[in-house]
């Protein structure tokens, strides 16, 4: 059934009858906007006032060739339509930053930025996500995905000495287990004990000390292309 003035919802008849019909809308519109406005022969010349209240903000559009583009205040592209009826939703925050879009295929993607507008998190509906951090060069100084993937360039923290030292002293049973060992292999015979056996009888590691000195090892022996061992030194900490 398409929206006329006499079959929008009731309404307190002390309002005039377009914002009655205008309010109506409001309460039954859904994505994609301009097919459900142009289905239901709203007039045009009040799409730009229903829609700027659907987004809270003034809006203006553009038709090119069937393809709608909608334009917040500032001049941010804020939905997007094509004549398919596919649609994109896009939000920002104070500074113009784009921080979330999502799509008609139930697909989105949200991001945060530091004062300085660099992208330090994001993460979408497929479960990925990433971290970032920047030095005051802008340079990444550290980077961490769901994947595992780790690049830790930041600055050693000389605060905490115990820490400092048990990481040096890990950091020599890793090298020397490396160089222990011959023929891309491990540096004990795995037929007869284990990885942990090993770390424990010979270098007295705990459980928590031997899972980083695993993945150390792994990276530094090539068996891993990336270095997946700081969430297990973080552990430590």
């Amino acid at each position: 059934m398409k929206i006329t003035i006499k079959n929008i919802i009731k309404e307190n008849k002390d309002i005039d009858p377009k914002q009655r019909y205008i309010n109506g809308i409001l309460n039954i519109i859904t994505p994609p906007y301009f097919n459900f406005l142009r289905v239901n022969e709203v007039p045009k010349d009040m799409w730009e006032e229903i829609l700027s209240k659907v987004f809270n903000t003034k809006v203006t559009y553009r038709n090119i060739e069937g393809e709608i583009f909608t334009y917040d205040s500032n001049n941010n592209r804020i939905y997007y339509e094509d004549s398919n009826g596919y649609w994109i939703k896009y939000e920002y925050d104070s500074n113009n930053n784009e921080i979330y879009d999502e799509n008609s295929d139930g697909y989105w993607r949200k991001r945060e930025y530091d004062s300085y507008y660099n992208i330090i998190y994001f993460e979408d509906s497929d479960g990925y996500w990433r971290k970032r951090e920047y030095d005051s060069n802008y340079n990444i100084i550290y980077f961490e995905d769901s994947d595992g993937v780790i690049v830790d360039n930041r600055p050693i923290n000389p605060i905490n000495e115990n820490i400092d030292s048990k990481q040096k002293f890990l950091s020599l049973v890793v090298d020397n287990m490396v160089k222990q060992s011959k023929d891309n292999s491990f540096p004990f015979d795995s037929d007869k004990m284990s990885f942990n056996e090993y770390c424990k009888n010979v270098y007295g590691l705990t459980d928590d000390e031997i899972d980083y000195v695993f993945r150390k090892y792994r990276f530094l022996m090539g068996w891993d292309e990336h270095d997946r061992s700081l969430p297990y030194l973080k552990k430590l900490i």
